[in-house]
């Protein structure tokens, strides 16, 4: 069997995940005051016009030398220490396709294409953003309970668009959309509770993406519709159904009880990249003969499409650029201080921030998903890497 894989970049990208992992763990995490567990990551890199995975890295890991020849008793358990812990690392657990993670901010690709697509909002439909979310002021008066949400990057951020509030990752524009989805729903039969669930299982959010390697585990989306299932399989477990604004307003921007895996987040941002084509992430290439002869060329396979009008995907390309390439970018910082990255290859990207559990002083979830060349050649690849870091701090660093 003949990979995608590229050695060269497998390494790199395998010591890149380890030393950032390791530098997490010696940085206190700007709001929260934390210094970050960092206790798992994962990383994934694919072409995103044909789906085949180049890299994928798992933390932590272990050599493969070690089962040579039968493992040792002491050997096997010293690799499932924190295998039984939900906050823990697992050698044995390949994270890219197995470990389940909120995503915060980068699910906004979900949200987006979603209001878009349909008519929700237009690329030019703007909001206010003040800093500070009142459910009380924005329909709801009668609201109780966790009624009030800030921004967490992007306060009193002005008058934003869509492509503004990606590149800001402004929180109050995503609040808005979360609950216009609940309310416009209930007041107008074409507007559709579950469009931002929906979209993302288009886009192969909380989906398996058929990645050629076994025991893929698939991700969730929170939504009514998710929390009836979980209720009639585990009413013990998930007791709660009840679907509000305030829930729907979190599942906007990541939050809630939504989880996905690394290699989910690839193909989605992926499908973007690619005018909404959605491939299967592929590990083989051909099959071969002993003598090198190739008997059988596994060719892309295109699972979905989502669509996008050139408007509406403009739009949300020049947000992600300007993430990475504008001062107002949640990772321009980060970019300009480090990237070696030529001007010239335009880079677009989006950072996720998920709050895991702060009540029990476990820092947030980071994320990043980077894209490009976006201005790639007709016919040259396109690549997507995302990266997730389990209690990592802010995906902005």
């Amino acid at each position: 069997v003949q990979l995608h894989l590229n050695l060269g970049l497998q390494k790199a990208l395998q010591a890149a995940l380890v030393k950032d992992i390791q530098a997490d763990r010696q940085r206190t995490t700007t709001h929260t005051g934390l210094t970050p567990a960092a206790p798992n990551g994962a990383a994934v890199v694919m072409d995103a016009h044909t789906g085949a995975v180049l890299a994928t890295a798992s933390y932590p890991t272990y050599k493969l030398t070690t089962w040579v020849g039968g493992i040792s008793t002491a050997a096997y358990q010293a690799l499932t220490v924190g295998c039984n812990k939900t906050t823990g690392g697992c050698p044995l657990n390949n994270y890219a396709i197995q470990g389940l993670y909120t995503p915060g901010s980068t699910f906004k690709l979900a949200t987006a294409t979603a209001a878009l697509h349909d008519g929700l909002i237009t690329p030019s439909s703007t909001a206010d953003d003040t800093g500070t979310f009142s459910l009380k002021a924005h329909t709801y008066p009668t609201c109780t309970g966790n009624c009030t949400f800030h921004d967490a990057t992007a306060a009193d951020a002005g008058v934003v668009n869509v492509t503004s509030a990606i590149t800001k990752s402004d929180d109050f524009f995503f609040y808005t959309l979360g609950v216009r989805f609940y309310h416009t729903s209930v007041t107008v039969p074409k507007y559709n509770v579950n469009a931002i669930q929906d979209t993302a299982h288009q886009l192969g959010l909380g989906t398996t993406t058929g990645i050629d390697l076994p025991n893929e585990v698939k991700g969730h989306v929170d939504g009514k519709t998710e929390r009836q299932k979980l209720h009639q399989a585990t009413p013990t477990a998930f007791p709660n159904t009840y679907w509000y604004p305030a829930t729907s307003l979190e599942v906007a921007f990541g939050q809630g009880a939504t989880v996905i895996t690394p290699v989910e987040q690839a193909q989605a941002y992926a499908t973007f990249a690619d005018h909404g084509i959605k491939h299967q992430p592929e590990v083989a290439a051909n099959i071969l003969t002993p003598e090198g002869k190739v008997v059988h060329k596994i060719g892309p396979k295109v699972t979905g499409k989502v669509t996008y009008t050139p408007a509406d995907w403009t739009a949300m390309l020049q947000g992600f650029i300007g993430a990475v390439n504008t001062p107002h970018g949640t990772a321009y910082g980060t970019f300009k201080a480090i990237s070696k990255v030529p001007s010239s290859y335009t880079i677009a990207g989006k950072t996720g921030t998920a709050t895991t559990a702060t009540k029990t002083g476990r820092p947030p979830n980071a994320w990043f998903v980077g894209f490009g060349p976006t201005n790639a050649a007709p016919g040259q690849p396109e690549y997507v890497v995302a990266v997730a870091v389990a209690q990592g701090g802010y995906g902005s660093t």
